[in-house]
């Protein structure tokens, strides 16, 4: 092999003597992709597998094993039961509050029509012994600005109020003395019919009526009208029925409280009632008056025939005996003061004034066709034809009913 010196001079240099050619020099400092390779394969394999171990060392979770769980102990132990003492019982209800007098007001409402009558009375008893006031839960408030509330109730002690064609009064029995004759046309039936079933379902339970129906004779409403007509007549009784001796067919009415049952035996009457001939007032007023054996408080007189004067006298002296302790109310039916019968609207003014408290109210012929184009009657009614003549309950029953019943009025 042959080189060249720093004078450019040829050496030739021998093989196997240990120097490198120049060429093989240049060629040694080549740098290969083998070199590459062989110096690179190394840390990129040890790169990898480290990021490998890195990650499989990252997945790794540490568990920590449970504790032991503790043993429970479960220890059984028996209750013996006690007895517990009950509840104290409730304080009893507070005494009644005694009311002296209650009463009401009965007032009908105004209109443009009709006056407006105010009447204040007190309650009568017969005997002041028996007297047992209602309790104040049995108080209730009337629903008319108007009017004046009244204990609830009926019987003894239980003052109720009753109304009936804008007259009115208050006590425990009413006693109804109404008009049947034959002069009782369309319209005045029909506003006694409507008004009287209205009266008494505005007792609403409470307190006792009895009514009774009259012409010549008098009877009962359950008694047949026409029947009755001819038994007077048999007896040698006139038209008006004023010889002596009717006091022999005098009916005998009986107290019943105004419920439900009663009431719907009683439409029937009052709607169905047939009129008959003569007027005569006497009769009725010596059976309320006289011949009952527990008075009544109130009577409601409802007429539309005027009468003999021996009948006027006979019926004022009634008044004057027993009126003191009897509110009579007295109706009349086309007898105002401007009617023809004017007399007789004076004689049952009359009436009135000698009773506790009582008043008269005229009705015209027109203001009686104007109500009675407002009236439409029943036609339906029970087949029942027995009233319920039994007691009505005390104030004292009534008060303790209500409070068993945890219901206040």
């Amino acid at each position: 092999m042959n080189t060249e010196d720093q004078n450019g001079e040829e050496l030739e240099v021998e093989e196997g003597s240990g120097f490198m050619s120049y060429e093989d020099l240049m060629e040694a400092r080549k740098i290969t992709f083998s070199d590459v390779k062989e110096h690179l394969t190394g840390p990129v394999l040890s790169t990898v597998i480290h990021v490998v171990l890195l990650a499989f060392l990252g997945t790794i979770v540490v568990f920590k094993a449970p504790e032991k769980s503790k043993e429970i102990t479960v220890e059984m132990k028996t209750i013996e039961p006690q007895e517990i003492e009950p509840p104290p019982p409730p304080p009893e209800p507070p005494e009644p509050v005694e009311i002296e007098n209650p009463t009401e007001t009965p007032i009908e409402r105004p209109n443009m029509e009709v006056d407006v009558n105010v009447q204040v009375d007190n309650i009568s008893v017969d005997n002041p012994s028996e007297i047992e006031m209602p309790s104040m839960l049995n108080m209730k408030m009337s629903n008319s600005a108007l009017t004046l509330a009244v204990p609830s109730g009926g019987g003894k002690g239980g003052a109720v109020a009753g109304k009936f064609l804008g007259t009115g009064g208050s006590g425990s029995r009413f006693f109804f003395i109404l008009d049947y004759s034959a002069s009782m046309g369309r319209d005045r039936l029909l506003v006694l019919k409507s008004h009287l079933m209205k009266a008494l379902e505005g007792f609403k339970g409470r307190g006792q009526v009895a009514l009774l129906f009259f012409s010549g004779p008098v009877w009962l409403p359950q008694e047949d009208a026409k029947g009755v007509r001819k038994a007077w007549n048999a007896a040698g009784q006139n038209f008006h029925c004023k010889k002596p001796g009717a006091e022999k067919l005098y009916p005998k009415p009986q107290w019943f409280v105004p419920n439900k049952h009663n009431l719907e035996i009683l439409n029937k009457y009052i709607c169905q009632t047939p009129t008959t001939l003569g007027t005569n007032w006497s009769h009725p007023f010596k059976i309320a008056l006289e011949n009952m054996k527990e008075k009544p408080n109130v009577i409601f007189f409802m007429t539309d025939g005027a009468v003999d004067k021996n009948i006027v006298t006979d019926c004022m002296e009634l008044v004057k005996k027993y009126g003191k302790r009897v509110t009579i109310n007295t109706i009349g039916f086309g007898l105002d003061k401007k009617s023809k019968n004017g007399n007789a609207a004076d004689n049952l003014e009359a009436l009135a004034n000698l009773s506790k408290g009582g008043v008269f109210k005229g009705y015209s012929n027109l203001e009686l066709e104007k109500m009675a184009s407002e009236v439409t009657l029943p036609t339906k009614f029970t087949n029942n034809t027995t009233f319920d003549y039994s007691k009505p309950r005390s104030a004292k029953q009534e008060k303790e009913k209500e409070v068993s019943g945890l219901t206040i009025e």
